[in-house]
């Protein structure tokens, strides 16, 4: 199913002439232990892969010479591979009331992450706008990513701790505001991420605005200060069946952060307000 997206990707490319972009990205690592309380540990080293990501990417629309194009549209493919670790359960023999686990290292899975269409960056109108359908990228997990900026260290909170999903089916909206001063973005969702199928008849809704007041002033150290709110609504699938509410898994996040672009670390400060 995978390869056959991608060479539909690659196909319609080739049959409207869009231009197409392959890239990839690999967090690998080396670690030594150096203390323990287990003695025996001492001493251990390992070269790792904790994430490798495979993307295409397709422009459909270019302009001519000297010439905006009027709109644009494009396409996104990423395939993410992670390893797993840990115990999985095995179909027991019938007679055996305990299902042995079997540990699994140095196995690796691979997923579909992205794969939608958008347009947008309709000529004339301030600031970007662009509508997107497929599996999306949820509002608010990439903006944090792009505020953490660590990623090739650890998660950002939401992700690691499940609280969001950085990716799920549905259709959303971005718009950027002129000069960096902020942007908003929405989606209407499944709600199940992009690692599962949808379990119920419910959509999630999500939204997120973020604000850059001092954008304009010229100085990195005000620039970069940025106030982020988001609201997620929506019904799991385990609530199916008894009375629904909407806000069964409400999430309200906000969030303050400065963020200066210079040096290889966010030399900033992050607090959360709620």
């Amino acid at each position: 199913m995978k390869r056959g997206m991608i060479l539909i990707l690659v196909a319609a490319a080739a049959l409207y002439g869009a231009k197409v972009k392959s890239g990839g990205t690999i967090f690998g690592y080396y670690s030594n232990t150096v203390s323990n309380p287990d003695t025996t540990k001492i001493g251990y080293n390992e070269f790792g892969v904790s994430r490798a990501y495979l993307e295409l990417k397709a422009e459909f629309v270019e302009a001519k010479e000297g010439e905006t194009p009027p709109w644009q549209a494009n396409a996104r493919i990423t395939y993410d591979v992670e390893p797993l670790n840990g115990f999985v359960k095995v179909t027991p023999d019938p007679a055996d009331s305990t299902p042995p686990a079997v540990s699994i290292s140095g196995v690796y899975m691979g997923f579909l992450k992205f794969a939608y269409g958008e347009i947008g960056g309709f000529r004339g109108m301030p600031g970007t706008l662009w509508f997107r359908i497929g599996q999306i990228p949820t509002p608010w997990t990439g903006n944090e990513e792009s505020l953490w900026r660590l990623r090739f260290v650890a998660k950002v909170m939401t992700d690691e701790y499940k609280i969001l999903n950085t990716a799920d089916k549905g259709v959303g909206v971005e718009y950027q505001l002129p000069s960096g001063y902020g942007s908003f973005s929405a989606a209407y969702m499944n709600g199940e991420g992009f690692k599962s199928s949808e379990k119920n008849e419910f959509k999630d809704m999500a939204g997120r605005v973020s604000v850059f007041p001092l954008a304009g002033m010229g100085n990195p150290a005000l620039s970069g200060f940025g106030i982020h709110g988001y609201y997620h609504m929506g019904t799991p699938a385990e609530d199916r069946g008894r009375a629904q509410k909407p806000d069964d898994r409400r999430r309200f996040i906000c969030h303050g952060r400065e963020v200066r672009p210079h040096g290889f670390l966010p030399h900033g400060r992050e607090r959360g307000l709620g």
